[in-house]
């Protein structure tokens, strides 16, 4: 399918959609950026001294444990966000392809959210987390696996 390529560069705390421009053309005009503060924090700062704790029957106190790993619940979260405004754009018929560049652990998270409909929407994957580099560097690493990327 030839038509409108978006590149979403993410992982759990930070995103970049960028437009992939036709013939190869560079750099990348950048469509959006997202930040996910609850993504970077640690787990001691978003967790609560001590475990919340439940009375027994019996008469003794136990700590409840969390069933989920927080950094876990936080990927979950700015995923669906990231899903729900892709979700929007293709209901505008913005873009035809995506291909997506993410942390491994993340690409996981975001494979999760995808509707079966923007999951055929993704063309290619690359595991790479790449949101760290700088606006210049992201685009050298881009244009550098222009061809993985074109399939």
């Amino acid at each position: 399918m030839s038509g409108v390529t978006w590149i979403l560069v993410a992982d759990r705390s930070r995103a970049k959609l960028l437009h992939r421009l036709p013939d190869g053309q560079v750099p990348y005009p950048t469509l959006h950026c997202w930040s996910h503060g609850p993504g970077r924090a640690r787990v001691s700062e978003c967790k609560s001294d001590q475990p919340g704790r439940v009375a027994h029957p019996a008469g003794y106190y136990s700590a409840l444990e969390p069933h989920e790993d927080l950094d876990h619940v936080e990927a979950r979260r700015f995923a669906a966000e990231l899903t729900s405004y892709l979700e929007g754009c293709r209901l505008e018929n913005r873009f035809d392809e995506l291909i997506v560049v993410a942390a491994p652990k993340f690409l996981g998270t975001l494979r999760e959210s995808w509707s079966p409909v923007l999951g055929r929407m993704v063309v290619r994957e690359l595991n790479a987390d790449v949101t760290g580099l700088s606006d210049a560097d992201l685009q050298s690493y881009l244009e550098s696996r222009e061809e993985i990327l074109t399939g």
